[in-house]
């Protein structure tokens, strides 16, 4: 089969990545699709591992966020563990600016884009001073009705 024969199918999708890979395809039209196939295929193999490597580091770092975010919500109530787990998520490298603004949305239950990881890390500290504020101060009054 000639690759023109694939371009000829290609041209029935009407998309841009359809155009841009019949452009490419054009140029040569005439060689043999097993040509093709052996000309690129160690490129797509790099692709294909690069591609996973990057799916698997966004896994581990979602399996992280909700970790983390999991960690703040369970120590809370704990100024000590909770002051620990921020220092810790502020000297992790692997918690940029798009990760800390995730864990602070999760903590603080609303979708909020921080600009930077320590705007992130004060909304969380802020946050969990006026939770503990208002428990300090329910629970001082609940004995009072």
């Amino acid at each position: 089969m000639k690759v023109k024969a694939l371009r000829d199918r290609l041209s029935s999708h009407d998309s841009e990545d359809a155009r841009k890979l019949d452009e490419l395809l054009e140029k040569v039209d005439e060689a043999e699709l097993s040509e093709l196939l052996a000309a690129i295929s160690p490129s797509i193999s790099k692709l294909a591992t690069s591609v996973s490597r990057r799916k698997k580091a966004a896994e581990e770092s979602r399996a992280a966020i909700a970790s983390l975010a999991g960690e703040l919500e369970q120590v809370k109530h704990d100024n000590a563990a909770f002051e620990a787990v921020v220092d810790r998520i502020k000297k992790l490298k692997t918690v940029k600016v798009l990760e800390a603004s995730e864990i602070a949305s999760r903590f603080l239950g609303e979708h909020k884009v921080f600009k930077s990881k320590p705007e992130a890390l004060k909304a969380i500290l802020k946050r969990q001073i006026a939770d503990k504020r208002a428990s300090d101060r329910q629970a001082s009054t609940s004995g009072i009705f």
